[in-house]
C-alpha cells in the first residue's frame, strides 16, 4: 500500500486556495492499494469461466475487466485530489455529465461518452446510463432480484449478503464490479447499483452504460470513506486512453492483484474437498451436492441454476474436465487494447518454460490450509456416513421383479 510517501513532482492547482494539495494529503493518509481482477486459471479450476465471459460480455464489462493493469499511487492521488465531476440538475441527472481532473501536472476533462469509447461502453440502443429514477428498483426490483438468486425473502438491505447468494458465477461476477467498477473489495453485502448491473446482464434487449456509474462512484469515493482506493487499475485506464503510457513509465507502480483460488477460499466461495474439487459455500457452509467444477449446474444463463437445495446429499464425483478456452485470452487483449503496461490476466503465471517450472517452491500449507484439511476430512465422513445410510435402506425394500433382458445393441465408439 502507498501511504507516506513524498510525490515531490506534483504541482498542485494555485487558484484553489490549497484545496488540491489538502485533498491530496488526506487521501495520501488513506493510502492506494492494487486493483484486484479475475484470475484465469482460477475460473478454469473452478469451471467459472464460460460464464464469467457471457456475464461480462452482457455487461460491456470485458474490456475494463480483463486487462490486468499496475497501479500508479502518485497518479491515483494526483487525479482523486483533483477530480470533480458536473451532470445537470434534475430529470436529466446522470445522462450527460463531464469529469475534470489533473495528470502530470496537466488539466484533462472527458465527457461520458467520450469515457465510453475509451472504455468500449456502448452509447446507443436501448441503454441504462443510470437507474431509471421513476421505476421501483429501490423499494421492490432489487429485493425480488435477490430473493431470485438467494432464497431469501427481505426487504431489509442489513440482509443483502453476498454470501446469502448461490451460484458461485454470479457471486464471482459481483466480487468483479466490486473490486474493479465500484472500489469495495471487502464489502460482504451487495449494494442497489450491484444488483442493477445483475439484472440488465439477464434482461434481454438492455444493456448498461457505466460511464456515469463510474463518475459518480469516483465522486463519492472521495467525498466520503477512509478505506484506501483500489481504482488505480481504472485511472491507469484512463491515462493509457489519453496516450500517457511513455509518462507512465517514469513513476513507480504496484503490480495488480487477482481474484485467485486463495482469494475464493479466504472470500468464503469455495471450501477444498478431499479427494480432490471444492464445495460450494453458501451462508458460509458447504454445499456436499455442488462440487467444482460442475459446468453444468453453474450455468449461469440457465434460470433453474439459480438456486440449489443447499441440503441435498453429495450424489456425485466430481467432473474434473474443465475445457481449456481461449476465448479470455482474446478478450485480454481486447480488440483496441492498450498499447502500454498492459500486463497478462494472471499476473502470477509462469511463463518462463518447464525448467523454471521445476524450480518452483511448494507454498508452505498455512493454518486455513490445515483446518480445511480437517474439516473437510469430518465433513466426507458425514457424507459417507449419509449414503452407507442410504445404501441400508435400499436394501430392506422388496426387490423388483427381474425383467426380460433387452437385446443389446452395439455401443458407439466416439
Amino acid at each position: 500500500m502507498a501511504g507516506n510517501q513524498n510525490f515531490g513532482n506534483i504541482i498542485f492547482r494555485s487558484e484553489d486556495e490549497n484545496y488540491q494539495r489538502e485533498q491530496f494529503e488526506r487521501f495520501q493518509q488513506r493510502g492506494v492499494v492494487s486493483t484486484r481482477y479475475p484470475d484465469l486459471t482460477c475460473l478454469q479450476q473452478l469451471g467459472l469461466l464460460q460464464g464469467i465471459e457471457w456475464m461480462l460480455r452482457q455487461a460491456n464489462l470485458t474490456f475494463l475487466c480483463t486487462h490486468n493493469q499496475p497501479t500508479y499511487p502518485s497518479l491515483t492521488l494526483e487525479f482523486l485530489s483533483s477530480y470533480d465531476y458536473t451532470t445537470p440538475a434534475g430529470e436529466d441527472e446522470f445522462l450527460t455529465g463531464t469529469a475534470t481532473f489533473r495528470m502530470f501536472n496537466t488539466e484533462y476533462s472527458l465527457t461520458q461518452n467520450q469515457l465510453s469509447t475509451m472504455l468500449q461502453f456502448p452509447i446507443e440502443g436501448l441503454l441504462h446510463p443510470r437507474i431509471p429514477p421513476n421505476s421501483n428498483w429501490n423499494t421492490v426490483g432489487v429485493f425480488g432480484l435477490f430473493k431470485k438468486i438467494s432464497g431469501i425473502d427481505t426487504y431489509n438491505w442489513e440482509e443483502l449478503l453476498l454470501s446469502h447468494i448461490h451460484n458461485p458465477t454470479i457471486r464471482y461476477f459481483i466480487r468483479i464490479l466490486q473490486n474493479t467498477v465500484f472500489g469495495r473489495p471487502n464489502n460482504s453485502k451487495v449494494n442497489s447499483k450491484e444488483l442493477f448491473f445483475l439484472q440488465c446482464v439477464f434482461e434481454p434487449d438492455t444493456q448498461v452504460n457505466a460511464a456515469s456509474f463510474l463518475f459518480h462512484h469516483i465522486r463519492t469515493l472521495c467525498a466520503r470513506g477512509r478505506q484506501p482506493f483500489i481504482i488505480g487499475g481504472l485511472i491507469t485506464t484512463i491515462a493509457l486512453g489519453l496516450n500517457l503510457g511513455d509518462k507512465l513509465q517514469t513513476l513507480e507502480s504496484l503490480p495488480p492483484l487477482s481474484m485467485d483460488i486463495s482469494y475464493c477460499r479466504s472470500s468464503r466461495l469455495i471450501k477444498n474437498r478431499v479427494g480432490g474439487g471444492y464445495y460450494l459455500m453458501v451462508n458460509n457452509q458447504a454445499v456436499p451436492s455442488v462440487v467444482l467444477p460442475n459446468i453444468t449446474l453453474t450455468d449461469v444463463t440457465n434460470p433453474d441454476r439459480h438456486l440449489y437445495d443447499l441440503n441435498a446429499p453429495e450424489a456425485t464425483e466430481p467432473s474434473q474436465t474443465n475445457p481449456h478456452t481461449d476465448e479470455f485470452e482474446a478478450m485480454e487483449q481486447g480488440d483496441h487494447p492498450p498499447t502500454q503496461q498492459s500486463v497478462p490476466l494472471n499476473p502470477s503465471g509462469n511463463t518462463s518454460g518447464p525448467s523454471s517450472q521445476r524450480r518452483r517452491r511448494r507454498r508452505p500449507a498455512t493454518n486455513d490450509d490445515i483446518m480445511d484439511a480437517i474439516e473437510g476430512i469430518h465433513f466426507e465422513a458425514k457424507v459417507k456416513k449419509g449414503r452407507k445410510g442410504g445404501a441400508k435402506r435400499r436394501e430392506k425394500e422388496p426387490k423388483a421383479k427381474a425383467q426380460p433382458k433387452a437385446h443389446k445393441k452395439p455401443m458407439l465408439c466416439l
